[in-house]
């Protein structure tokens, strides 16, 4: 279910030679020259308009263009965007109920509009790479005893 106001966009079959030039110049080392400026991305408009492209925006759509090469679909998400509890337990991959629980339990921080609950987005995703990482140190130390114990 996606977030209210930003439908996924995914990029169509006749679009993906267009997608995979894009991506092989995006993914080229920048020339080094005297100028430092000579190594900044741009961008040239319909009417040969230049404009220097920061570097966060650079990144940007890099990792766009990865994932429309690999056929996924995408949408541009404020991180501060409040979610509701139902989208919230969809990016988590967990029941509403469950979701409930952890802000119920103060392990996720929300906010109250009106009476229904809010979380918001950066709140989700750092949550999710904290249980992620708590897996990945669960697993490691179950190999190592499994390992110790000579069972594997």
């Amino acid at each position: 279910m996606p977030v209210k106001g930003t439908e996924p966009i995914k990029a169509n079959e006749n679009e993906r030679q267009a997608l995979q030039k894009i991506e092989e110049v995006l993914n080229r080392k920048p020339l080094l020259s005297q100028s430092d400026n000579a190594s900044l991305p741009r961008l040239v408009g319909p009417n040969n308009e230049t404009l220097e492209i920061p570097m966060s925006v650079f990144q940007v759509l890099q990792q766009a263009v990865n994932y429309m090469m690999h056929g996924k679909a995408l949408s541009v998400i404020p991180c501060d965007q409040l979610l509701s509890t139902q989208e919230a337990a969809d990016i988590l991959s967990i029941s509403r109920s469950s979701l409930v629980q952890l802000l119920e339990a103060g392990k996720l921080p929300f906010v109250e509009v009106g009476t229904r609950r809010r979380v918001q987005l950066s709140d989700v995703l750092e949550y999710k790479k904290h249980r992620s990482q708590q897996r990945r140190d669960s697993l490691a130390e179950m190999l190592s005893i499994s390992q110790e114990a000579g069972e594997y």
